[in-house]
């Protein structure tokens, strides 16, 4: 029961952007804390094609099976809170590269999916249950297989299409300086699908993947025992679908 300090680089920290934790802090302290929070979440340790991944990529740490939050998990909900966070700094730039990859990826996948799943060079996951049946999918192990309609993302993707719909289409191409030049170099640029038959098009023409529950969870329950954990106490949040 010893208490040590994570050292484990997530995408939570982002999320004090959307706070006013770091408000009352002098001018000089309050932009170190923000550059430095930006900096990190816009790197390509966390930046993908669906948003941005819940843990870095490649920290030395990595268990072999994509867990509920990893590296290889994009939630949108959390993807939503930072795009708030950039766009309340003035850091509208990056805050756009993000609401499209958010809308792109649900309008490729077809679903407002609980989490999606991402390979390690940021590659979505469109259907990790392979219900399109296509033949020799790629098998990744990971502990669940994400609900296909959940709340939290429907309503983060609602709140994006809303601000969009009332923000100056002007604010995102205009850069709040030297700084935020730097970090939209950083960023990989794309594009907004607005057609469904581009999305189907684009939706056919993804990698097959299938994700293998049994042996994530067996991954899962050999890491806890590894870790001195009981694997009895192992419970999979996510655990439902197919």
């Amino acid at each position: 029961n010893k208490q040590h300090q994570l050292r484990t680089l997530s995408a939570l920290g982002a999320e004090l952007l959307n706070t006013s934790f770091i408000d009352g802090l002098s001018e000089s302290r309050r932009r170190y804390y923000v550059h430095g929070i930006v900096r990190r979440i816009t790197s390509p340790e966390f930046v993908t094609e669906a948003g941005i991944r819940t843990d870095a990529i490649g920290q030395h740490n990595e268990p072999d099976y994509w867990r509920y939050h990893s590296p290889h998990t994009v939630w949108l909900k959390q993807v939503d809170d930072i795009i708030k966070g950039l766009h309340r700094h003035g850091f509208h730039g990056p805050a756009e590269q993000l609401e499209i990859r958010a809308l792109n990826t649900v309008n490729i996948s077809g679903t407002e999916a609980e989490l999606f799943y991402v390979d390690d060079a940021g590659q979505t996951v469109y259907d990790p249950a392979n219900r399109r049946g296509y033949p020799s999918p790629r098998v990744f192990a990971a502990t669940d297989n994400p609900e296909e309609i959940q709340t939290w993302t429907a309503s983060s993707t609602a709140a994006i299409k809303w601000d969009r719909g009332h923000r100056d289409p002007r604010v995102a191409t205009r850069s709040s300086g030297a700084f935020e030049d730097e970090i939209m170099r950083q960023i990989p640029r794309v594009r907004l699908i607005t057609s469904a038959a581009e999305a189907a098009r684009l939706r056919a023409a993804a990698p097959a993947w299938k994700v293998d529950r049994q042996l994530g969870q067996a991954r899962e329950r050999a890491l806890m025992v590894r870790s001195n954990q009981s694997p009895d106490i192992w419970i999979s949040p996510g655990s439902q679908g197919v």
